[in-house]
């Protein structure tokens, strides 16, 4: 028989079984800047309205399991919730892609259009900008994320990295070769202020202790993917690009499975965002 603790990992590890799918060409090329919180909203929020077969409607759920889901503290929850769907609202996903119809257009929608919050009953109303809803269509080229891993990561960069050599490592193209500034924009290190764009970590050394490493790390515990990286230097020994060997591991075990197991003693951890 299986004691409370592991009942109770398998219990959270159920809740959190389910994969999202999104555009491929959307993962490879789209520019957004979330937290690991704001993923875990606006994913779960997909994944629950998949589940009851009303893609993109308006899903309600409880915000005690919710915040346990995603490992929000108990203490304030409502507040840290409501802060983090009244920033949601304010966030905004620039996107280009070809429509049938229209041709070649850009896209620039906010990713929520409202939270509404029942105090009485304690649950929250989450209703999904429809702009946004071709992300997440069903296409011939995909990439799908375990709801599992925004549950684990700690570091809120895994999750956009994760995502992006995914779309772009093939079986036949292993190798996935990026500028260091292009992988900053892409990652939602650089900020457009008034006058110029502002980096996070301009030092290599930096970006590679806080974002590099970390990210590796957790992907490579995680997830279907083994990956490393090696940088390669320009005039001055300045590192001007990072080249990422991306493999997909051998009899993969889905992350939930893993954790219902009690490979995990705890999950999800403490989160590092900034």
């Amino acid at each position: 028989m299986l004691d409370a603790k592991h009942r109770q990992a398998v219990s959270v590890a159920k809740d959190r079984k389910g994969v999202i799918r999104m555009n491929a060409d959307f993962a490879r090329n789209c520019r957004y800047g979330l937290t690991l919180q704001e993923h875990r909203i606006i994913y779960y929020t997909v994944l629950k309205s998949q589940m009851v077969k009303r893609p993109f409607q308006p899903i309600t759920f409880s915000v005690k399991e919710f915040s346990a889901l995603c490992g929000i503290s108990e203490t304030g929850t409502y507040t840290t919730l409501r802060k983090l769907t009244k920033k949601l609202l304010s966030k905004v996903v620039e996107y280009v892609f070809m429509d049938e119809e229209k041709g070649l257009t850009l896209l620039q929608a906010q990713w929520l259009s409202a939270a509404e919050y029942h105090l009485k009953e304690g649950t929250v109303t989450i209703v999904l900008n429809p702009y946004v809803e071709p992300i997440f269509r069903k296409y011939k080229q995909y990439t799908e994320t375990e709801f599992a891993f925004l549950c684990k990561f700690s570091c809120q960069y895994s999750e956009r990295l994760y995502e992006l050599l995914k779309s772009l490592a093939w079986d036949k193209n292993p190798v996935v070769d990026f500028e260091i500034d292009d992988l900053r924009e892409r990652l939602g290190l650089k900020q457009d202020g008034e006058k110029k764009a502002i980096d996070k970590y301009p030092n290599f050394k930096d970006f590679r202790a806080r974002i590099l490493d970390p990210t590796m790390e957790e992907i490579n515990q995680y997830t279907d993917l083994d990956i490393d990286f090696r940088e390669k230097r320009g005039p001055h020994n300045k590192v001007e690009r990072v080249i990422f060997s991306v493999r997909k591991k051998a009899n993969y075990i889905p992350l939930a499975d893993r954790i219902a197991k009690g490979e995990f003693d705890k999950a999800p951890d403490a989160l590092t965002e900034e």
